[in-house]
Order: structure tokens, then sequence, then C-alpha cells
């Protein structure tokens, strides 16, 4: 949001300053983001879908937010002449350290009320992925924990990502 100081967000009408990201975090990030590309090119999905890190993306009226990644409707261009609306959005990553709680907790509730189709919460800590799909109020479905193997997407099959590989730059 232009302007504004770095991390912060837009929620029911006020700004909110969110907890600076550590090394851990952005490391994850960046694998998630890396496992994600990877996919959507082996399924030669690039055009289709694009991966975006920290985009601004309006809830509602009140509330903007600034997910970790968000998996949106391709091509990449239309964002030029639009805003990136839960209708494009097909999943969202949060990656996890100190804002679990915030992540599993308010922020899941907002993207169910927006209608976010999937939505991962990627735990630092406990080194595993929590997977929410279909929107239902303020919750989802479909939920699931996974602390090892591929966490693979219950709305577009060809999205999957390897937790070992995810985690391996934060496991010592």
């Amino acid at each position: 949001m232009g302007g504004l100081p770095k991390h912060t967000e837009l929620l029911d009408g006020r700004l909110s300053l969110m907890s600076p990201r550590g090394d851990p975090h952005s490391l994850v990030c960046s694998a998630i983001n890396a496992a994600l590309n990877r996919v959507l090119g082996a399924a030669h999905l690039e055009d289709d879908l694009v991966v975006v890190s920290e985009p601004t993306l309006r809830l509602s009226e009140k509330t903007g937010v600034e997910p970790d990644i968000a998996l949106i409707d391709g091509p990449i261009t239309r964002y030029v002449r639009e805003k990136i609306l839960p209708p494009r959005v097909r999943l969202i990553v949060e990656v996890g350290e100190t804002s679990l709680a915030r992540d599993l907790g308010d922020k899941l509730r907002r993207y169910a009320r927006a209608g976010i189709p999937e939505y991962w919460v990627a735990d630092i800590g406990a080194r595993s992925m929590h997977a929410f799909a279909g929107p239902q109020g303020i919750g989802y479905d479909h939920t699931s924990v996974h602390a090892s193997g591929e966490v693979a997407s219950r709305t577009i099959p060809a999205v999957r990502v390897d937790l070992a590989k995810v985690f391996a730059a934060v496991t010592g």
C-alpha cells in the first residue's frame, strides 16, 4: 500500500503493522515460490497462473492484506490495468513464524469470508503445512496438516509442494 511503512495491512478500516520478517521466513517463502513456479512450468501453466510475492489484495472495502504468496489467474499483464481481487486468487500461502496464531486464526477467517478457494500456512516451528480448501463462511470445509511428503492442491491438480525441500533451508 503506497506511502505506508513496509508490512502494513488495512484490517477493518484500521492500519495494522505486521512483524518484521526474519531469515527463516524469507527462506521458506523463497522455497515455496520456487516450488510453485517449477510445478507451473512443468505443467505448462505458467501463462494461466502466476505466483506473486506479497501482493496487495483487497478483501473488502475496509480490508487490504499482503499475503506472503498468492497464486493468481494469469496472464500477469492483466494486472497492469486491474487490481488483484479475490475472484482472481486461486491459492494464498502464509509463512508463520511469529505470525502463526494470526495466520491460523484471523487471516484464515478473512480469506474464507472473501472466498479464497485454498489457503496454506507453512509452520516454520513444526516444519509442517496446514492446508485449507472449500471456503464456507469464516472457515473451510477441508482442513489437513502435513508434516512430511508433498502437499497437493485440492483445487489445482498440478500444484504440489515437497515439504522436505520447502523446509531444507531452515532444518539444521
